[in-house]
């Protein structure tokens, strides 16, 4: 099962997937984060650190072998986990408004 999208756009390379701790999608640019490549176990490299201003919300995670290690410092529900990833179309409804 694919945990991850991913998009080619002028030359650049994107992974997008769901985050359970947000409940929405993140991407990130390679090799701005480097990734191994797998679509059904990804690992990305540094961290990902999303915030969002004023509000000081944080999500911060690892990505390794298709499992989010979030921070401590994650300012939602899973902050310190260890959880799976789910396919890239989870949620979709939720961030479009549409379902899938």
């Amino acid at each position: 099962m694919d945990k991850v999208r991913v998009y080619h756009h002028e030359g650049s390379t994107s992974i997008y997937y769901y985050c359970p701790g947000c409940k929405h999608h993140h991407s990130v640019p390679t090799p701005r984060w480097n990734w191994n490549g797998s679509v059904e176990f990804p690992t990305v490299t540094p961290s990902v650190k999303h915030t969002a201003p004023p509000s000081h919300y944080c999500c911060h995670y690892f990505i390794t072998d298709g499992k989010f290690h979030y921070c401590g410092d994650c300012s939602h529900s899973l902050s310190g986990q260890v959880v799976d990833m789910l396919p890239p179309e989870t949620g979709e409804e939720d961030d479009t408004g549409n379902s899938n």
